[in-house]
C-alpha cells in the first residue's frame, strides 16, 4: 500500500504543484499569462481526457505494467521539465505528465480493489481517496517549502525522485493483475471519450477569459458534448464497449459518480478562491497560504481512512448525507469573513470541507468500483476520477464567475469617488489589476486598495452561498439516491 500511496501522492500533487511558482515561471520562461494559464491546466486537460482510456488499457493488458509505463513517462516528463526555458514545451511536458497521470491514478485504485481481501478494500479504497482528494493541498506545501530555497523547477527535481522511487517499489512489490477476461480494446470509444471529456473541460477552463458567448469556448463545449453523445450511441452498440452506458442504471455507479461530481465541484471551486482570498486580501505569503490551507489536508487524509467503518456502522447514506451538510456548514462559517482575515475562523470551515470530503468521496468511489465486475475496475477506478476532474474544472469556473460578478457589482458601487474613471473600469476586471492600479496611484490608490478588498470579499461571499446550495442539492440527492449500505 506504501507504494500505492507514493503513486497516487505523486500525480495528484502535481495537479497544483506549479501553481505557486508561476510568477517564477514566469521571469525564468517569459511565458505570457495565456501561457501561464496552460501550464498548469495542460496537465488536467490531458489527465481528465485520458482516464477512462487509460482504465480500460490497465484492464486489458495488466495493471501492474501499465502503473510502471505511467510512472516512468511521468518521471521522464518532469525531468525534461527540469531543464527547460521555453514555455511551450513546459506546456508538452505538463501534458505529457497530465496524460502519464491519467495511466497511474485509476490502476492504483483498481490493483487495489483486484488484489486485496475484501474485508481490507473499504478501508484502502478511503485511503486512495484522501490521498487523491488531498494531493492538491499537500503539493502546494511542498512546492512552497521547495522555492524558500530554490529555483521553480526544484519542484520538477522532487517528482523525478519521487516518480522514480515508485517505479522501482512497483516493479519490486507489487504482483501483476489484469483482467481474466479476455476482451477487444475499444479504440474508437476510447478516442471518443478523450475528444468529449477534453473538449469540454477546455472550453470550461477558457469560458471565465474568453467569455461563456465566446465561440471558441462554445465550439469546443458543443464538439465535446456532441462526441459524447457519438460515445453513448457507439457504446450501446459495440461488442466491447470501454464504459457500458447501461452500468448507469447500477444505483452505485450512478449515485457515485453524481456525489464525487457535486462535492468536488463545490469544495474545489472554493479552495480555488479560498487561496486568492489570503493572497489579495490577507497579504499572505505563498508559505503562509500553504500553511492555513494544509488543515484542509490534514483532515481529509486520515478522515478518508475511516469513513467506511463509520458507514458500516451508520449507513452509507446517513454519512454522504452528513458529509455534504458539513460542506455546508463550513462554507457558512466562512461568509463572515472579512478584509481583516480571521484566520481561526478560515481553518474551522477548512476543517470541516475536509471532514465534508472525507465523508462523500471514500463512498462515492467505493460505490462504483464495488458495483463492477473485476474486469472492469480499471474503468471503473478512472470513472470517479473523470467526475472529480471534471468537477474541479467545473467548479471553479461557476463558482468563480459568481465571485467576479459580485466583485465587479460591488466595486462599481463603492468606488471611490476621486477615481480616475478608466483606472476604476479597469480596476473592476480583477483585484490583482485593481491593486496593481492603485499601487500607481500612491497615496491616493489606498481608497481604491480597500475598495477592491471590500469587493472581493463581496464577491467571495456570493461564491460561498453558490457552492453552498451545490452542498445542499449533494444532500438532497444522496438522501434520495445513495445506497443505504456500503
Amino acid at each position: 500500500m506504501i507504494v500505492i500511496a507514493l503513486a497516487v501522492l505523486v500525480t495528484s500533487s502535481a495537479a497544483s504543484s506549479l501553481n505557486l511558482a508561476l510568477p517564477s515561471v514566469a521571469a525564468g520562461t517569459g511565458a505570457t499569462q495565456t501561457q501561464m494559464l496552460w501550464i498548469v491546466d495542460a496537465y488536467n486537460v490531458a489527465l481528465a481526457g485520458l482516464l477512462l482510456a487509460a482504465g480500460a488499457l490497465g484492464d486489458r493488458y495488466g495493471r501492474r505494467r501499465v502503473l510502471i509505463i505511467g510512472l516512468s513517462m511521468f518521471g521522464i516528463a518532469a525531468l525534461v521539465g527540469c531543464f527547460v526555458d521555453s514555455p511551450t514545451t513546459l506546456i508538452v511536458c505538463r501534458a505529457v505528465m497530465g496524460a502519464a497521470g491519467a495511466l497511474v491514478l485509476p490502476t492504483t485504485l483498481s490493483i487495489v480493489t483486484t488484489t486485496l481481501p475484501p474485508e481490507r478494500r473499504a478501508t484502502a479504497v478511503g485511503t486512495w481517496t484522501g490521498l487523491a482528494g488531498g494531493g492538491a493541498v499537500i503539493g502546494m506545501f511542498a512546492s512552497a517549502l521547495l522555492l524558500q530555497y530554490f529555483e521553480w523547477n526544484s519542484v520538477f527535481v522532487l517528482t523525478v525522485i519521487l516518480a522514480t522511487a515508485a517505479v522501482v517499489g512497483a516493479v519490486v512489490v507489487l504482483p501483476p493483475t489484469r483482467s481474466q477476461v479476455e476482451t477487444q480494446l475499444d479504440l474508437l470509444g476510447a478516442v471518443l471519450s478523450l475528444l468529449a471529456v477534453a473538449a469540454v473541460v477546455v472550453g470550461i477552463v477558457e469560458g471565465p477569459d474568453r467569455g461563456w458567448t465566446d465561440p471558441w469556448v462554445l465550439g469546443f463545449i458543443v464538439f465535446g458534448l456532441a462526441a459524447g453523445v457519438l460515445m453513448v450511441l457507439h457504446e450501446l452498440r459495440t461488442e466491447h464497449p470501454m464504459l457500458d452506458p447501461r452500468f448507469f442504471k447500477i444505483r452505485g455507479v450512478e449515485a457515485g459518480a453524481v456525489t464525487n461530481l457535486l462535492i468536488s465541484m463545490a469544495t474545489y471551486g472554493c479552495m480555488y478562491l479560498t487561496t486568492q482570498y489570503l493572497q489579495f486580501v490577507g497579504g499572505f505569503s505563498p508559505i503562509e497560504v500553504v500553511c492555513t490551507m494544509v488543515t484542509f489536508a490534514v483532515v481529509v487524509v486520515p478522515g478518508s481512512r475511516f469513513t467506511p467503518t463509520i458507514a458500516a456502522r451508520f449507513g452509507m447514506r446517513p454519512t454522504m448525507v452528513v458529509g455534504f451538510l458539513l460542506a455546508a456548514l463550513g462554507f457558512a462559517v466562512c461568509l463572515f469573513l472579512t478584509v481583516d482575515v480571521q484566520v481561526v475562523l478560515l481553518i474551522a470551515g477548512l476543517l470541516l470541507l475536509g471532514a465534508a470530503l472525507a465523508a462523500v468521496t471514500p463512498l462515492g468511489t467505493g460505490a462504483i468500483v464495488s458495483s463492477l465486475p473485476d474486469d472492469k475496475q480499471g474503468v471503473a477506478s478512472a470513472l470517479g476520477q473523470t467526475a472529480r476532474s471534471m468537477a474541479g474544472s467545473l467548479g471553479i469556473a461557476i463558482i468563480g464567475a459568481l465571485l467576479n460578478s459580485g466583485y465587479t457589482a460591488s466595486l462599481s458601487a463603492q468606488v471611490p469617488d476621486q477615481a480616475p474613471a478608466d483606472a476604476a473600469h479597469a480596476a473592476e476586471a480583477s483585484i490583482a489589476a485593481a491593486q496593481a492600479i492603485a499601487a500607481q496611484m500612491g497615496d491616493k490608490g489606498q481608497a481604491l486598495s480597500d475598495a477592491a478588498a471590500q469587493a472581493f470579499v463581496d464577491g467571495y461571499g456570493h461564491a460561498l452561498i453558490g457552492a453552498m446550495v451545490i452542498a445542499l442539492i449533494g444532500a438532497a440527492y444522496a438522501a434520495w439516491r445513495a445506497p443505504r449500505r456500503a
